[in-house]
């Protein structure tokens, strides 16, 4: 899949899909620095959603990233991160399981582009 044009902006999206938790979690952090010192309760919670959300995405970016060298593992590593992301963020379950599910099709389509789970990318 990610020989075709298709398949390269469908993986394009996806990492600026992944980079999303990053980006806000960075941001989290970034304002419990600055804004976190007039309320002490407030600037640690910002530190562990930023903390957290980065995590999940790293974790995401790194499934992504596998998943042409690495078909299932990057499917799995993927699955972690879509998982812990949605489960951290349970208020928008509307938006981080679909989104999820279509980062999981894009990995899959993209270990399949490799020769997976027949060829040589087979983990």
């Amino acid at each position: 899949m990610s020989d075709t044009l298709a398949g390269r902006l469908a993986f394009g999206v996806a990492l600026l899909v992944v980079f999303l938790p990053i980006l806000m979690g960075g941001a989290a952090v970034a304002d419990a620095g600055v804004f976190g010192a007039s309320a002490e309760e407030d600037a640690s919670d910002s530190i562990i959603f930023g903390l957290i959300s980065m995590l999940a995405g790293a974790i995401m970016l790194s499934g992504l990233l596998l998943s042409r060298s690495s078909p299932r593992l990057g499917l799995a590593v993927l699955a972690v991160g879509v998982v812990g992301i949605s489960a951290f963020w349970y208020w928008m379950f509307v938006i981080t399981i679909p989104v999820g599910a279509a980062l999981l099709v894009v990995t899959y389509l993209r270990g399949r582009g490799a020769g997976w789970p027949h060829g040589t990318g087979a983990a």
